[in-house]
């Protein structure tokens, strides 16, 4: 089975193996074939649910906690507590995808500038 897609800007298509459903890069490289690296993996980011090619030694990954779907540890709130034992246990690792990584990396960038301050306010005395 062949899906088109395009990596880096260049055709590509994905090679699935019908019988053991093992899928593979082809064609992204210049020339016509793959780089060096190559993509090995084709798989889902957990960030934007997009479609993306990687090499699992070499992409960011996220621990999740499939019964909450969340990282071990964070609660719906967004706090986070001591993980528990089992939760820990339970948890898979999910890929991101390079554009998340970078939008995580400007997020921080952005919330951590020294010249993001806000000015407090003064309430006046009522008497």
């Amino acid at each position: 089975m062949r899906l088109l897609t395009q990596v880096q800007g260049r055709p590509a298509g994905v090679l699935i193996h019908r019988k053991t459903g093992i899928s593979g890069m082809y064609g992204a490289g210049k020339g016509g074939h793959m780089a060096d690296e190559g993509l090995s993996t084709i798989g889902r980011c957990y960030a934007c649910k997009r479609t993306f090619g990687f090499h699992p030694a070499r992409v960011m990954t996220m621990m999740i906690d499939p019964d909450t779907g969340l990282p071990p540890g964070m609660t719906v709130l967004g706090s986070f507590r001591e993980p528990t034992p089992e939760a820990t246990a339970r948890s898979v690792t999910e890929p991101i995808c390079p554009d998340c990584v970078d939008k995580a990396k400007r997020y921080l960038e952005f919330t951590q500038r020294a010249d993001l301050r806000f000015e407090t306010f003064e309430r006046p005395d009522h008497r």
